[in-house]
Order: structure tokens, then sequence, then C-alpha cells
């Protein structure tokens, strides 16, 4: 689906005319249940993702949460991630993104 097709293309239009929706949208899809066959393996994808993709240092990756450090400089790109385990083995795995000046 290129990105000026179908729900991705009109997500994207709108993007450009309100960052306050786009800003939602992000948030909202940045949170996925994972189920106890493929929780380990979204999160251990989630940690590469952050330690691949951001401008800062990991400061902390444990079983509960992956933390880098705070942007140093305008336009560049910091991550973390939160895993809130539930009692039935799944977990809603939610990725934070923020860019210093941006």
């Amino acid at each position: 689906m290129s990105v000026a097709s179908g729900k991705s293309g009109g997500r994207f239009k709108r993007c450009l005319l309100s960052a306050a929706f786009c800003l939602r949208a992000a948030q909202r899809d940045a949170v996925i249940d994972c189920t106890p066959a493929n929780c380990d393996a979204a999160w251990a994808a989630t940690k590469r993702y952050i330690v691949q993709h951001s401008d800062t240092h990991v400061i902390r990756a444990d079983a509960v949460a992956v933390d880098t450090d705070v942007p140093y400089d305008s336009g560049k790109a910091a991550f973390s991630a939160t895993r809130a385990n539930k009692s039935t083995g799944g977990a809603p795995l939610s990725l934070f993104a923020q860019c210093r000046g941006m």
C-alpha cells in the first residue's frame, strides 16, 4: 500500500493538516497487546528497534522497560518502551518517542 492510498494514505494527509491528530494517532498506534506465545519475541524486537533507531544511548534495558538518554541536540530522536505484564502471560507493549526541538 502506498502512502497516498488506502487508510494509511488518508491518515498521512490528515497528519499534514493537523499535527495534533497525527500525534494522537501515533500514540494510539504505538501500543500492541502481545500474547504469551509471542510476547518475549515482541519485546526483544522492541529493544532491537530502540537500539538501532535512537540517536541517544540506552540507559536501561530490562524485562519491563527500555529507556534512552535525553536527546542532546535538536532533531535527535530518543525512544523508550514499557512492558506491563498481565497475569495471563501477555502484555501491552508501548513505544514512546521524543525528538528535541520538534
